[in-house]
């Protein structure tokens, strides 16, 4: 550990990082449904891991979520609108037209980029994930009720994931609650196994060898429940063709992530370690570095529409790269901007 952070987490989050990344340069097929098994159930466990016990009124819950999230949220949404204007610019193909600047706007109120309509787009996709875990947040408070009972967090965990369903069948999804819904439980298991089990201690002073049987086991356990899971898409509300066996394995391939990591602790090099602690900005921001990066990489001649994995591979890398200084910027001069 250092100070208040655990390093192999942070490691484990930059890993995700990277994962999230290569998942959306454009990979397809197996490894494309392997990543999108785990990694955005991964940053709900993991920030389940951390929740304590809150006795704080519920109000003030909701503005220190709404500070660490929805402005991060609001804020890289605005930023993004004159990006793509320039972007479209350049790009060249179709004009730029005032839809570009309201239409986005109407779609950050709305809040969800499923929903896309002749009156409204969202402009960052990834975004959905802030507000996501901004509800799953809101709804881990309401277990104050019952002095977080772990029966009482099962139940909620049941509903909530019932709810998802509902409101995907109805179509009614704004400000990403029914991703919201739909992610909580990951959260939960996260908050269970690190008060029940002390996950992360026992990782932290763990066997190494142990480690390493749990990652390989993790592994192929993920590998081989793919072909019968199929594709999962957290942001579409997707849970693939067996959705409790895709909770499980999502499960899995989060606590791989964390084994890994803790065998690679000793690569506790400051930047991967930054990376890891920046998890929002990496999120918010990839998508349209990633435009950038393959459109630079388009100029050379490679083809860039997806399904070469080492062009995937060089996108993910260039982008996590690029990234990086604007991570260290905005934690230097814009930390409110970013839930700090």
């Amino acid at each position: 550990m250092s100070g208040s952070r655990i390093e192999f987490v942070d490691i484990a989050k930059c890993l995700g990082i990277f994962l999230m990344i290569f998942g959306h340069s454009g990979l397809r097929g197996y490894p494309h449904d392997w990543i999108y098994s785990f990694h955005m159930p991964f940053f709900f466990l993991v920030s389940g891991l951390f929740l304590k016990q809150d006795s704080r009124p519920f109000v003030d819950v909701v503005k220190k979520n709404a500070r660490q999230l929805l402005i991060p949220y609001l804020f890289f949404y605005i930023l993004t609108i004159p990006f793509g204007l320039v972007y479209i610019y350049f790009r060249g193909g179709e004009p730029v037209s005032v839809d570009y600047v309201w239409k986005p706007i109407v779609g950050m109120f709305l809040g969800v980029d499923r929903l896309i309509g002749p009156y409204s787009f969202f402009t960052n996709g990834p975004l959905w994930f802030l507000l996501a875990l901004f509800w799953a947040r809101i709804l881990f408070a309401v277990n104050k009720t019952h002095n977080y009972s772990s029966l009482g967090i099962i139940v909620g965990a049941c509903v909530s994931y019932a709810l998802s369903r509902v409101l995907k069948e109805c179509g009614v999804n704004i400000w990403s609650i029914a991703q919201g819904l739909l992610l909580y439980p990951y959260l939960c298991v996260g908050y269970l196994l690190n008060r029940k089990w002390e996950l992360v201690r026992r990782m932290d002073s763990g066997n190494n060898w142990l480690l390493v049987a749990v990652s390989i086991l993790a592994i192929v356990v993920v590998t081989l429940s793919i072909p019968v899971i199929g594709s999962m898409e957290y942001g579409s509300l997707v849970m693939g063709n067996v959705p409790g066996l895709s909770f499980v394995i999502a499960i899995v391939g989060s606590v791989m992530l964390l084994s890994i990591s803790k065998l690679l602790d000793h690569c506790k090099h400051k930047q991967l370690l930054t990376a890891g602690g920046g998890t929002i900005v990496y999120l918010a921001i990839h998508h349209p570095v990633m435009d950038v990066v393959k459109f630079a990489i388009s100029r050379f001649g490679f083809d860039i529409s997806g399904g070469n994995a080492v062009v995937c591979i060089v996108s993910a890398v260039m982008t996590i790269i690029a990234c990086y200084p604007c991570l260290l910027f905005l934690e230097k001069y814009c930390p409110k901007m970013i839930g700090r």
